[in-house]
């Protein structure tokens, strides 16, 4: 029974140092992924990198960029975009997967995408005017919150 006690402890301590092995580190934009430094420069040509901060977890790295138009982009470890978010203007449209962009210009014309996020089985968009909405990976509309 003490055997049983002391592995729980012990399972129960590894598995609380693993997640709290996460700590931010700020480096240059040189050191972002190749697929990442590419992104922006072809999406946000005219804008330049102000802060790359590389958030390491357990079992990796992601990356948190904001740009001088106030442009905030995350990354996954491969440079993958995770979320853009453009505050203060439109998200480009290309970014935008195209049935996405499709229903959002026929329903919505006069309110731009302003950020997206996707996961691994949905994208959530939010329209300037404050409309959120839920599509599926494959771009059909899931749900609206207004």
């Amino acid at each position: 029974m003490k055997k049983i006690g002391f592995v729980i402890v012990l399972v129960i301590g590894v598995l609380v140092m693993a997640t709290s092995f996460t700590y931010d580190n700020f480096v240059a934009p040189n050191e972002m992924p190749p697929a990442a430094q590419l992104f922006i420069q072809n999406h946000f040509p005219d804008s330049k990198v102000t802060l790359v901060e590389k958030d390491i977890n357990f079992l990796s790295k992601e990356y948190t960029i904001c740009l001088s138009d106030g442009t905030k982009i995350d990354f996954d470890t491969n440079g993958d975009w995770e979320e853009v978010d453009c505050r203060f203007s439109a998200v480009p449209i290309e970014v935008i997967p195209e049935p996405i962009a499709a229903y959002v210009t026929a329903n919505f014309k006069d309110f731009p995408v302003v950020e997206i996020i996707k996961t691994r089985r949905t994208y959530k968009v939010e329209l300037a005017n404050g409309i959120d909405l839920r599509f599926s990976k494959y771009g059909h509309l899931l749900d609206s919150d207004d």
